[in-house]
């Protein structure tokens, strides 16, 4: 921004050119914006995760006794898990697997091999959140960085505009 021809930049426009174009008040606020972005990173890691797979496979295989076994056996698997994480390290997973053999004997109409299953598993690691509440620290660690960060830029503008000022 220049001031009107003839007559330079007046006070005002200089201290908020020197701000603007600070190269240590410009990194300042990269390590700020960065800052901020730290408890909601730490935070993301406790989203609710969703996995799904499914598969499916034929056996023809030579079969000693194909009259009984059949000639060839099919496979469909499917299974899908919710899974959860907190801060303390706890892990819950809520999963449900299904397994079904096709085969085309005599005898699978008679006892079909379908088996399914419903799993809800709780862990917690014991030694390494045992003692204190390292959640609550690592949290306190990236605000108090935050507020850190925030205080630096902050000085660095007010140290930018006292040096336009005075030049």
């Amino acid at each position: 921004v220049s001031g009107q021809p003839g007559w330079g930049f007046t006070l005002e426009q200089a201290i908020a050119e020197a701000v603007r174009f600070s190269p240590e008040l410009s990194q300042a606020r990269l390590v700020y914006q960065s800052a901020l972005i730290g408890e909601p990173l730490l935070l993301s890691e406790l989203d609710p995760r969703l996995g799904a797979s499914a598969a499916y496979g034929v056996d023809r295989s030579l079969r000693a006794a194909p009259a009984f076994e059949g000639t060839e056996t099919r496979r469909q698997d499917f299974s899908f898990f919710l899974l959860q994480k907190t801060l303390l390290g706890t892990e819950a997973r809520l999963s449900v697997d299904h397994q079904k053999f096709i085969s085309d004997s005599l005898f699978y109409a008679i006892q079909p091999a379908v088996e399914s299953g419903f799993t809800v598993s709780l862990q917690q690691p014991l030694w390494r959140y045992l003692w204190g509440r390292p959640d609550r620290a690592r949290r306190r660690t990236l605000r108090s960085e935050t507020e850190r960060a925030r205080w630096r830029v902050l000085a660095l503008e007010q140290e930018v505009a006292m040096t336009a000022a005075r030049a």
